[in-house]
């Protein structure tokens, strides 16, 4: 099966949305969220009941939230990224205060969980448990 994919950011107040972007688009619409308050999702739209559905990254200057929503027999699930060696000090990220082991400074990772998202149309648990 072909996975559809539907691409949106949210980005000084202003919302767009493309239908089956390309890769190229996919991490323009990243770049553009960088150092930035904003949001960028890329989400299955022809995906199946069981499975991943939506990667979002939510960012905030340097900081960046990567959630993968999933559904499996018992409802929705959300994964994310998790430093084992961060703290649990609080940072605003978009109105909303998170530890900062979910958070990455690294934008290049952020990048590598959309490209294989956006490949494989999952992301392994080796960068969101």
């Amino acid at each position: 099966m072909i996975i559809e994919y539907e691409l949106s950011i949210h980005l000084n107040n202003k919302y767009h949305e493309i239908i089956q972007p390309t890769w190229v688009m996919v991490k323009e619409y990243l770049n553009l969220l960088r150092g930035q308050s904003g949001s960028t999702h890329l989400r299955i739209i022809n995906t199946q009941d069981i499975g991943p559905e939506r990667l979002s990254v939510e960012g905030e200057g340097e900081y960046y939230l990567i959630t993968l929503l999933e559904y499996n027999e018992l409802g929705g699930d959300v994964r994310s990224f998790s430093e084992p060696k961060g703290g649990n000090n609080k940072i605003l990220v978009n109105g909303d205060y998170w530890p900062d082991k979910q958070l990455t400074k690294d934008f290049d990772f952020v990048v590598a969980v959309f490209k294989e998202f956006f490949e494989t149309g999952n992301v392994s648990k080796k960068y969101l448990n």
